[in-house]
């Protein structure tokens, strides 16, 4: 499924995602590969931004702050998840 689609259920439609999760046969490294990995892109993507263009408060903007966080963000959401 897609997951767009899958995310879009979950919130309009939670039960009636939850019985189709539920029914599913899916092994760990499929579920790492297509939920976690594309979230923690993301979310790496946008700490790059904030951290190497936007910036404030105590933080300074530059291109190696974006990118040093948006790896540590990369590792840290892969390795929890």
């Amino acid at each position: 499924m897609n997951l767009i689609e899958r995310a879009k259920n979950m919130i309009i439609t939670p039960k009636t995602e939850w019985l189709a999760v539920e029914s599913e046969n899916q092994d760990m490294k499929s579920i790492i590969m297509s939920y976690v990995l594309p979230f923690a892109v993301v979310s790496a993507i946008c700490a790059f931004i904030g951290y190497a263009f936007i910036g404030g408060g105590f933080f300074n903007k530059s291109i190696s702050a974006g990118l040093s966080r948006g790896i540590l963000v990369f590792i840290a959401t892969s390795l929890l998840s």
